[in-house]
């Protein structure tokens, strides 16, 4: 099948002076034969993993090949993350209820990781330590989130909040995710040595911090009447990444070479969702598929430099 690559340079500008242009490649990864891709993770060698079909199936990209990825006997699989040792954490349902396990995958041996009595267990993040973050409930709206270290779940949830979800975890032990309060507002969280802090973007409805590498830059998403735009934040400032033509996107994992997996949706219908990959230009590039045809979009984007 032949492949199709466009690229279009956009230069990034401050709001208050310029500085040094950044350009990116911007590469629609969708898996064949499916209207729905969503990439969730990358690892520090371009490893990625995500669902597609209406998340009943995952997979894992690898050296510009899809591979299946499913635990055998169970109805979905849902791969959340992958760390450089290899190790994939995600989610699963068996054929006797719709209870949601945990698992962690050790590249031999599915393990199944589920918090006491919990009605459903979400492993979202995996560190090279092993340490993975996630949430538990227990079938209210109360949802939790935990940290699950040398074999414990310790439960971490940010103080007076509705509910709490862990989404990432570096290998400094730094911790990304987001909180509701009880006004419904949603609130991007970090938590670093035993304490909560909280970065939203500035003038946002909502945001969600997702990711997190060992440089500490952070990806997300914020919500505003205009829409929703996916960001990166480098401790400074905020790289804004506007897709015209979508109507939503999200940008949920980032390895320290600073490639960003997530996916985006072309319409109002939500299962129809395209992988997202978002490539410096100045970083070897991930393998292209052999059998699909990419669309490497030119996004308008804008850093906006504000304080934390």
């Amino acid at each position: 099948m032949k492949k199709t690559i466009l690229f279009f340079i956009f230069l990034i500008t401050s709001l208050t002076n310029v500085k040094e242009a950044k350009t990116y490649n911007f590469i629609t990864l969708d898996y064949p034969r499916t209207e729905l891709t969503c990439l969730y993770g990358i690892n520090d060698e371009g490893q990625i993993v995500g669902i597609f079909s209406t998340s009943s199936h995952g997979f894992i990209y690898n050296q510009g090949r899809f591979e299946s990825f499913h635990y055998l006997g169970t109805i979905r699989t849902s791969p959340k993350d992958i760390n450089n040792n290899g190790q994939i954490v995600g989610t699963y349902q068996d054929w006797n209820s719709n209870k949601v396990h945990g698992f962690l995958y050790d590249r031999e041996n599915f393990i199944t990781l589920d918090y006491l009595d919990a009605k459903d267990t979400v492993p979202m993040g995996i560190n090279d330590k092993g340490q993975i973050v996630g949430v538990y409930w227990f079938g209210g709206l109360e949802n939790h989130g935990f940290l699950y270290d040398q074999g414990t779940f310790i439960t971490l949830d940010y103080p007076e909040a509705k509910f709490t979800y862990l989404l990432s975890i570096n290998n400094k032990g730094k911790i990304v995710g987001y909180y509701q309060d009880y006004s419904g507002k949603r609130h991007g969280l970090i938590y670093e040595e035993g304490y909560f802090s909280v970065l939203n973007y500035p003038g946002a409805l909502d945001t969600y911090l997702w990711g997190i590498n060992d440089k500490g830059q952070i990806v997300g998403r914020y919500v505003d009447p205009s829409g929703d735009y996916g960001f990166l934040y480098d401790g400074e400032s905020f790289t804004i990444f506007d897709l015209p033509g979508a109507t939503s996107i999200f940008l949920v994992d980032i390895n320290n070479s600073g490639q960003v997996v997530g996916w985006y949706n072309d319409s109002f219908d939500w299962w129809r969702a395209h992988g997202l990959l978002i490539q410096p230009e100045s970083v070897a590039p991930v393998p292209e598929p052999n059998t699909l045809i990419i669309l490497s979009l030119g996004l308008s984007i804008l850093l906006m430099r504000r304080g934390h």
